[in-house]
């Protein structure tokens, strides 16, 4: 799966699955995995969303 946009495409397991996974991932929310990093996005292409 490329992109996720809503759960019209998902059956009942699968729709388990990713809340389990997102109930997995709320647990270990406080790990600080990049604590005493700098992270940075770079955008490549302007947002077509947000030009006037």
């Amino acid at each position: 799966m490329r992109q996720f946009v809503n759960l019209d495409g998902l059956d009942d397991q699968a729709i388990g699955r990713l809340l389990q996974l997102a109930k997995k991932y709320q647990d270990v929310r406080q790990l600080q995995v990049l604590s005493g990093k700098v992270v940075g996005l770079v955008f490549m292409n302007p947002s077509l969303r947000t030009l006037a």
